[in-house]
């Protein structure tokens, strides 16, 4: 008897960014919009093999990253964050109800190594939000 998969309509696999889009990356202007355009595609042909993938209906959103990286080397998550934007705002775009101003939590993790790398995209309803205050933090 086979095991049917579950799917997670909030979950999403998409290909590990150019580090071209770094934050980081000396290259051409024009070069850098080749490459994002490149990746806004790959984006877009991960949402439709997915088939189900919708973001949660909530007025706040929780971003959880999930790095799985090509090789062992060394990186910075603020370099990634930035080379995500291309791929970010492209979910996004997708949906006439929804923009990312309305993530106000990112949990970023890194995962296993695998081959050409690959990041796990996952959005979650905020239940509760409450602005910070600046005055609590001094």
């Amino acid at each position: 008897q086979k095991r049917r998969r579950r799917m997670n309509n909030h979950k999403l696999l998409i290909h590990f960014p150019s580090r071209i889009l770094s934050g980081n990356s000396t290259a051409h202007w024009r070069r850098k919009a080749e490459v994002k355009k490149i990746e806004q595609l790959k984006t877009l042909e991960a949402i439709g093999k997915h088939g189900s993938f919708y973001l949660p209906d909530a007025l706040y959103i929780v971003q959880r990253i999930l790095f799985f990286p090509p090789d062992k080397r060394k990186r910075d998550d603020d370099n990634f964050m930035i080379a995500l934007k291309a791929a970010r705002d492209t979910i996004f775009a997708q949906s006439d109800e929804h923009d990312d101003s309305q993530i106000r939590l990112t949990i970023i993790e890194w995962g296993e190594v695998c081959k050409g790398g690959a990041v796990g995209l996952e959005f979650s309803p905020l239940v509760e939000y409450e602005k910070e205050r600046v005055k609590d933090w001094e």
